[in-house]
C-alpha cells in the first residue's frame, strides 16, 4: 500500500520509527509504555521532523485517543508474544478498527515450532528466579541466580541431560548475554509462543490475510 500515515505499537528503543519518520514521507504515531523511551525518540528526531508523534501510554490508554488517524501500516515487534491475552485481544480490537482498507500490518512473534525444545528451560529459569528467597533482589541477580541453578543442574543430572540435550546447548547460548535481554525474553511474566495457523485464524477474522 502507499503508506502515508503509519503505526507502530511497543516501539522499544524507537531507532526504527525515528528512522522512518525522519527519512520517509510518511506520518508516524507511536506509544511505548516506558517513557524513557519515548525521550529517547524525540532526542533522536529533535529538530528533523514534525512526522513524529510518540507517547509514553498503555494500549488502552493510546487505542483510546481520539486524534488518531486510519492507518495504511501497523507493526509491532516482540510485543505478541509478550503481552496478555487482554492485550492481544484489545491489539486486534485496534487492528480491526484503525487499519485503512488496503492497509499492511508487520507483526512479530515467537514459533511454537521453533521454541519448543527452549521451553523446559525457560520454565526452570522463572521457576528459579521466582523462589521466595530471591523475592527481595533485584532482577538481575535473580535472573543469575536462576542461570548458575540451572548449570548445577546440568552437572548433577546426567541422565536428563541425555534425554533432553538442547536443554545444555540453550543454556550455553545464552548463559552470558545481556541480563536486559533475558529478562524481556524469557523472564517476562507473559511468554507464549504461538503456532502460525492460530495467529493467522485470529487475524483472518478481522478480514486480514497472511502476505509473507
Amino acid at each position: 500500500p502507499v503508506i502515508r500515515s503509519a503505526c507502530e505499537l511497543g516501539f522499544g528503543r524507537g531507532v526504527n520509527i525515528a528512522i522512518h519518520a525522519v527519512a520517509g514521507e510518511s506520518t508516524w504515531w507511536g506509544n511505548d509504555l516506558l517513557p524513557a523511551h519515548v525521550e529517547g525518540v524525540r532526542a533522536l528526531t529533535q529538530g528533523l521532523t514534525d512526522r513524529l508523534h510518540v507517547f509514553a501510554e498503555s494500549f488502552t490508554e493510546f487505542f483510546a485517543r481520539p486524534d488518531l488517524p486510519q492507518f495504511d501500516f501497523i507493526g509491532l515487534h516482540g510485543v505478541w508474544s509478550w503481552v496478555s491475552a487482554d492485550n492481544r485481544a484489545r491489539i486486534v480490537e485496534f487492528i480491526d478498527r484503525r487499519l485503512a482498507p488496503g492497509g499492511a500490518v508487520y507483526l512479530s512473534y515467537n514459533l511454537l515450532a521453533g521454541w519448543q525444545a527452549v521451553l523446559p528451560l525457560r520454565e526452570f529459569l522463572v521457576r528459579e528466579a521466582a523462589r521466595p528467597e530471591l523475592a527481595t533482589v533485584p532482577l538481575a541477580d535473580r535472573i543469575e541466580a536462576a542461570l548458575l541453578a540451572a548449570q548445577r543442574h546440568v552437572a548433577s543430572d546426567p541422565v536428563e541431560l541425555a534425554d533432553d540435550p538442547e536443554f545444555e546447548r540453550h543454556l550455553r547460548r545464552i548463559r552470558h548475554q545481556r541480563k536486559s535481554y533475558l529478562a524481556h525474553e524469557y523472564f517476562n511474566r507473559d511468554w507464549t509462543p504461538f503456532n502460525f495457523t492460530d495467529v493467522a485464524r485470529v487475524l483472518r477474522a478481522i478480514g486480514l490475510e497472511y502476505a509473507g
